[in-house]
C-alpha cells in the first residue's frame, strides 16, 4: 500500500511507529528502483518540507504498519518551540539526499545502504555557479563528480580552438572517471549551465571503492568505451548519432 506517491505535494512528515516501508523512485525510461527500506522509529517526507517541493519518491508499506503523520503547520510549530529538531531533520535530510543520489547512480546501485553510508563519510559537496568551469581539458584528473543538482555541459576544443559540444549532463550523471581509470589528463572540459551542487569523490577513496567492489570498475570500464565512441562521433569520426553522455 502506498503511503505517499512520487509527485505528490510534500506537505507533511511521517514517523514509523511500527512496521517497515520501502522508498521507491521511478526514473523516466528506467525501471523502478528501491532506494531504501525504513523501519520503526525512522521518518520520511523531510524532502518536501525542506525543499518545499513535491515528493521525490513513492513510499509503500512492506508489512502491517502504523505511521504518524505530522503536517507542515504542526511541524513548523514544533520547530519554533524546539529549534534542535530542525537541525536534526536537516542533517538527516542532507544525508538522505546524498544516499538517494548514490542509490540511483549506476556506480553504486549494487552497494548496500550501510556501504553507501561509508561512502558518504568520504565525499564532500562542492557548489559551482552558472557559467563557472568545473574542470578543464588537459588538467590532471584527481577526482570524480556525481551531479546532485543543476546541469553541466561537456565540451572540447577543435583544431582552431572552436568549442565542440559533447553532452549535457543532469542530476545523477557522473563524470571525471576516465582520468582516474587511465591516469591521463582530462580529455574534455565541463562548465556549469545552471547553479550546481556536485558530490566529489577523490582518487584515494575511488581506488578503495574499486578494490573492495570490482563490479564498480566493470561498470566504469563499460562506460569508458561508450564515452570514447561518443566523443569520436561528435568529432565527426562516426556518422551515427551520439550517445547521451560525453566523456571526461
Amino acid at each position: 500500500k502506498a503511503v505517499c506517491r512520487q509527485g505528490d505535494p510534500g506537505d507533511s512528515l511521517y514517523i514509523i511507529s511500527h512496521g517497515r516501508v520501502a522508498v521507491i523512485r521511478q526514473t523516466p525510461g528506467k525501471e523502478k528502483s528501491v532506494l531504501n527500506e525504513l523501519g520503526e522509529g525512522e521518518f520520511f517526507g523531510e524532502f518536501g518540507f525542506f525543499a518545499n517541493s513535491r515528493r521525490q519518491a513513492t513510499v509503500e508499506t512492506l508489512t502491517e504498519t502504523d505511521i504518524l503523520e505530522i503536517n507542515r503547520a504542526d511541524l513548523a510549530k514544533i520547530i519554533r518551540e524546539f529549534p534542535s529538531v530542525s537541525r536534526v531533520l536537516f542533517k538527516f535530510y542532507r544525508e538522505r539526499v546524498l544516499d538517494n543520489l548514490l542509490a540511483g547512480s549506476a556506480l553504486f546501485q549494487t552497494f548496500s545502504p550501510k556501504e553507501r553510508r561509508g561512502i558518504l563519510e568520504a565525499v564532500r559537496l562542492e557548489e559551482f555557479p552558472a557559467g563557472s568551469l568545473v574542470m578543464e581539458e588537459g588538467a590532471p584528473g584527481d577526482c570524480l563528480y556525481v551531479l546532485k543538482s543543476g546541469e553541466v555541459e561537456v565540451f572540447t576544443l577543435g583544431r582552431e580552438n572552436e568549442k565542440i559540444p559533447l553532452a549535457v549532463l543532469k542530476e545523477g550523471d557522473y563524470f571525471g572517471e576516465i582520468s582516474l581509470l587511465t591516469g591521463r589528463p582530462r580529455t574534455a572540459s565541463v562548465r556549469a549551465l545552471r547553479d550546481c551542487e556536485l558530490v566529489r569523490l577523490d582518487k584515494k577513496e575511488f581506488d578503495r571503492i574499486v578494490t573492495l567492489h570490482p563490479e564498480t570498475l566493470r561498470v566504469l570500464e563499460n562506460s569508458l568505451q561508450a564515452r570514447l565512441e561518443s566523443k569520436l562521433r561528435m568529432l565527426g569520426v562516426f556518422r551515427d548519432s551520439p550517445a547521451k553522455e560525453g566523456m571526461i
